[in-house]
């Protein structure tokens, strides 16, 4: 089957105890679900996908229309039925040793491959995917949640605009949309300027042992009305557990949600609550191996460590977030689709490639944008460039064919010499770095005697002017130079000693990074030697 198409296999369990289950109008069996554990659903099934609904009276979807065809003719399915109770007990022994089996054998639904399973009968189906709403992300309008920032004269909250995918333009009956995310007071981010697009998903973040309550509302882009969507999903991805203090790093609460959705061998944990909100929350470290930054290239790791929701007739969704303890930023990353239940396969697309270090601000990165499909370099590694060289050739989001130049002058450090054309930059690189710039550094100024002095410029400053000529006499303390700093506040550089300005560093420019000056020496004061006078002179 070609990756993609989404075209499965499904078994409905249904519950074997008659005093705890009552049947619907197709026939299916439904728990009661008023005695769900408040302990957490581990692994619920070995090898399948885990499909499950938040309310009690849940019914499948009008996709499983062959299901309920084939529930209704139970007169022509007697060994259907032997077959659903064996598979039922046996999961029911080998899983759950209490009660608490009526949540797993009444609403699990197993995603085995490629065709949909009726009691042992294999169906042609469709991809289940198309009957739920599918968000893709395409920009950060802005991002001040919580008044916090970095865009402090927006209105508070986060809005970024979405477009829906073909199949959900035509029930959506919008090109674009924004989705809002707007948080209670005291919201405590490490930093506001990580709530921003991570690739393709979206990420908002909080400090170490810190909460926040959460609403998300879709909105038209020119009135900013709500909009009501048939379905409306989101995935969380990347829960895990600090491996330094091994608390869990982030907690998911959510409620008044259709079903959710959990990978094959999960690593969340599930646990209802008696007010009838969910908590998910992984319960092992997620690893460094996911640099997958589209949501719909899921690779395994990643969807074990992920999970979604889907509501109906929503337009609003609030949801509570919890950090957990710990001196780093808490990641919420997620997208608005049910990416678990919908992942293209990634056997055949090439797997990440590693970031390529670069120290600021002698060596400058070269990086791709969104969506980008890599052609071909223009440049070797080095290759001495001047800023505005063409460096590679890209296909845009657009589909324009454009090229990134050099940010500066210098020479070629660094190259992703192991992308191919057409190779997907989003899936490919995580941090977006095609290739690094080594700038040209200066030659040092040398002190022309023993009694000469520098003047040197602070740390992670960039230069703006000289205030002083060469040969000028100068007292101590006078401002040699003007340099900034990296939000532009003036940071002057003074002459340590009086005397006269001997050297000057000609070739540093404005905008220039001080530490291209050897040791960030701009001047050389001291004094003229004497000159020598011969007799008779």
């Amino acid at each position: 089957m070609a990756p993609g198409t989404g075209v499965r296999k499904e078994a409905l369990l249904a519950a074997s105890e008659a005093e705890d289950t009552s049947a619907d109008e197709h026939g299916f069996v439904h728990s009661h679900l008023q005695a769900w554990p408040q302990q957490p659903l581990q692994t619920l099934l070995a090898t399948h996908c885990f499909e499950a609904c938040s309310s009690d009276n849940c019914q499948l979807p009008l996709r499983d229309a062959h299901l309920r065809s084939g529930w209704a003719a139970r007169s022509r399915a007697v060994g259907i039925t032997v077959t659903t109770i064996v598979v039922t007990s046996v999961i029911s022994a080998a899983v759950w040793s209490t009660g608490s089996n009526r949540f797993l054998r009444s609403h699990t639904i197993m995603d085995t491959s490629s065709e949909l399973w009726e009691g042992g009968a294999f169906l042609d189906h469709q991809d289940p995917c198309h009957q739920y709403t599918n968000l893709q992300l395409v920009t950060t309008e802005y991002s001040n949640l919580g008044h916090t920032g970095p865009d402090l004269t927006r209105p508070e909250g986060v809005s970024w605009r979405v477009e829906p995918d073909v199949q959900s333009k035509a029930s959506v009956g919008h090109k674009e949309l924004l989705v809002h995310a707007s948080a209670t007071e005291g919201y405590k981010p490490f930093s506001s300027a990580l709530n921003r697009m991570h690739g393709k998903f979206a990420s908002i973040n909080l400090r170490g042992g810190s909460a926040v309550n959460l609403t998300f509302t879709v909105q038209d882009t020119k009135s900013r009305e709500p909009v009501v969507l048939p379905t409306f999903s989101l995935t969380f991805f990347d829960l895990g557990v600090d491996p330094i203090n091994n608390a869990q790093m982030q907690r998911v609460t959510l409620n008044n949600f259709w079903k959710f959705f959990l990978d094959e061998v999960t690593e969340v944990d599930v646990s209802k609550h008696n007010d009838g909100s969910t908590t998910f929350a992984a319960h092992t470290y997620l690893g460094s191996n996911h640099a997958i930054v589209d949501p719909k290239l899921v690779g395994t790791q990643r969807s074990q460590y992920a999970f979604s929701v889907v509501y109906r007739q929503a337009s609003e969704v609030h949801c509570h977030l919890r950090a957990g303890p710990g001196d780093k930023p808490r990641l919420f990353t997620f997208a608005f689709s049910p990416s678990v239940l919908c992942p293209v396969k990634t056997a055949d697309i090439r797997p990440p490639l590693g970031d390529l270090d670069w120290k600021p601000p002698l060596e400058v990165p070269v990086t791709a944008g969104p969506g980008e499909i890599f052609l071909r370099w223009l440049v070797q590694k080095g290759d001495t460039v001047r800023k505005g060289d063409e460096i590679c050739s890209v296909k845009s989001l657009g589909g324009s064919v454009e090229t990134h130049k050099a940010p500066c002058d210098g020479i070629v450090q660094e190259m992703q010499v192991s992308l191919q054309a057409f190779d997907q930059l989003d899936a490919r690189l995580s941090e977006k770095t095609l290739a690094v710039i080594g700038r040209f550094k200066m030659n040092a100024l040398e002190l022309p005697h023993a009694g000469a002095h520098v003047a040197v410029a602070q740390q992670r400053t960039f230069f703006v002017r000289y205030a002083v000529k060469l040969h000028d006499l100068i007292r101590a303390g006078t401002v040699v130079a003007i340099t900034r700093d990296d939000v532009g506040r003036p940071v002057e550089v003074r002459s340590p000693v009086g005397g006269l300005v001997l050297k000057l560093q000609q070739w540093i420019a404005e905008g220039d990074p001080v530490e291209l000056a050897p040791d960030r020496t701009l001047a050389v004061i001291g004094y003229l030697l004497p000159l020598e006078v011969q007799g008779g002179e």
